[in-house]
């Protein structure tokens, strides 16, 4: 096998353009939680890595189930597509 182009495993990914946190600190923090209902509200979140935001303002979801208030989890794959991450599929009827 020969190898044009080497991964320094810590910058970018192979065959992608958009560099990797494995070893960075990441912070996720709701900037504003307005809530639509007693179970439901909406969330501005901010990410940061290593204190640099990179992600400001992003407009989520929040539910209230068992007395825990839960991101939902189209905002958790909106967040994950963002960063180049593809989320799998689930069975239907569940968060």
């Amino acid at each position: 096998m020969r190898v044009e182009r080497a991964w320094d495993g810590h910058t970018r990914r192979p065959g992608g353009n958009r560099p990797t946190f494995l070893d960075r600190e990441i912070v996720f923090s709701a900037d504003e939680i307005p809530f639509v209902d007693p179970e439901h509200a909406a969330v501005w979140y901010l990410i940061t890595v290593d204190g640099n935001p990179v992600l400001s303002r992003h407009r989520g979801d929040g539910v209230l189930v068992d007395d825990k208030w839960l991101m939902v989890r189209t905002t958790f794959v909106d967040i994950m597509l963002t960063g180049g991450v593809t989320v799998p599929l689930i069975e239907s009827g569940l968060l």
